[in-house]
């Protein structure tokens, strides 16, 4: 629950608020009497810096929930005695739902990652990569890997509409 920073009224859900630079306001309205520029501050940006903003304070295209929406990854080993596959597992999605996937990933690491000779060295690193990434927080603006999805997103847009 937040509170929004022109009226004072509860957000309740994520799903109800209007998110803009790191603030969840109750509606379109409060944002533009708080920030009436705000539209030409999002226009005035770099096309790949105002898609990859839109794209972090906008909904999970997982869970559906509000902001911090970024690449986020997870890391996995799985190991049969002389075959070893280790995996880096980008995913779009909001810092709630990449925790989750952190955790899926370091549990299947942890039961089938040490039955092959390279998961007994593996394994270990891939595990605390994993819990290092559930304590780290979210990103409070877009990362790099977003921006880079962006650009790509943009240039394949444009191959696809010549």
């Amino acid at each position: 629950m937040e509170i929004c920073p022109n009226c004072g009224a509860f957000v309740e859900d994520d799903n109800q608020g209007i998110r803009f630079q790191n603030s969840t306001y109750c509606s379109v309205k409060c944002l533009k009497e708080r920030i009436p520029d705000a539209e030409v501050i999002l226009e005035n940006q770099d096309p790949i810096e105002k898609q990859a903003t839109q794209i972090h304070e906008g909904q999970c295209p997982i869970c559906g929930r509000l902001g911090s929406v970024d690449i986020y990854s997870s890391y996995r080993v799985m190991s049969f005695l002389f075959v070893t596959t280790f995996q880096t597992i980008p995913e779009l999605s909001c810092w709630r739902c990449a925790v989750k996937a952190k955790i899926k990933n370091g549990l299947i690491t942890l039961f089938i990652g040490w039955w092959g000779t390279a998961g007994i060295i593996l394994t270990p690193i891939y595990l605390l990569r994993n819990l290092f990434g559930c304590i780290i927080p979210a990103t409070r603006k877009p990362s790099k890997k977003l921006k880079e999805f962006v650009k790509n997103q943009i240039e394949i847009n444009k191959i696809n509409n010549e």
